[in-house]
């Protein structure tokens, strides 16, 4: 299989003073899983290491490997890099790169999947970026026999596109939206990277991002998997945090009213 999406220059956007810092009440986390259906426009075909993976919207993409590691960007921004999953399995001290087990990516109009594949787990992992929203939508599809954590990283960034730039970007995590914000010193860039079903995340300094990736758990319960897809969000604006925020709602608001499917989105 071969993909190619060309490379687009992100241009500058200026924003207005953002509000203060305020989260409304996040909207439900249940997103029943029902069967994903086939696509008469789809190639599939077994995962190739550091062959380009790319998921492009009108404004946002998921430029990444066939593996799963991903540069994200929510125009203009380039908000994260080297986002990628791995998993936590009783068996092993160590957490598996997802990267070592993925077997097969199937990529349609609306969005690509990878398929990481393990004795004792299969997550398919759909990736897909909205039309009308800022952000990005994933969403896991996981069959285990026993219980098991996804760990999501990324190296925050929060950056524009070069020759642009500013400064003063932090980053900090949200208990209750179970998300990461990643801000600047203004508030008027802003992006939030979560799952309602994550438990724990990485501490960092408050006044500047940290030097490590940024990472957070989230356990997978096999009996809740079994009738849930497991979310990961990720949205961002140039106008404020309550923007940001309420593009989040949104996509995770949209991926739990799917009504058949992936195909619909």
């Amino acid at each position: 299989m071969h993909t190619t999406v060309p490379l687009i220059i992100l241009a500058l956007l200026g924003g207005s003073p953002a509000a203060p810092v305020a989260f409304p009440t996040p909207v439900a986390d249940t997103i029943p899983r029902r069967p994903i259906p086939s696509s008469k426009i789809e190639l599939v075909g077994p995962v190739r290491p550091g062959e380009y993976l790319g998921v492009v919207g009108p404004r946002a993409a998921w430029l990444g490997r066939e593996t799963g590691e991903a540069e994200i960007w929510v125009h203009p921004l380039k908000v994260a890099r080297e986002l990628k999953l791995s998993f936590k399995v009783p068996e092993y001290r160590d957490p598996i790169p997802g990267s070592s087990i993925a077997r097969t990516v199937r990529v349609r109009p609306e969005g690509a999947t990878i398929i990481y594949s393990h004795a004792s787990f299969s997550i398919r992992q759909h990736v897909m970026v909205p039309r009308d929203e800022p952000g990005l939508l994933v969403l896991l599809e996981v069959d285990s026999a026993r219980p098991l954590e996804v760990i999501v990283e990324f190296e925050p960034v929060l950056q524009l596109a070069w020759p642009g730039g500013f400064g003063g970007q932090y980053l900090g995590w949200s208990e209750q939206r179970k998300a990461f914000i990643l801000s600047e010193s203004l508030r008027r860039r802003n992006a939030l990277i979560g799952s309602p079903w994550a438990a724990e995340a990485t501490a960092h300094p408050a006044h500047r991002l940290a030097d490590a990736p940024a990472t957070f758990v989230i356990p997978v319960d096999p009996e809740r998997a079994a009738r849930e897809l497991i979310p990961i969000v990720i949205s961002g604006s140039t106008t404020g945090r309550d923007s940001a925020t309420a593009s989040y709602d949104r996509i995770l608001a949209n991926a739990a009213a799917l009504p058949g499917g992936l195909h619909t989105w």
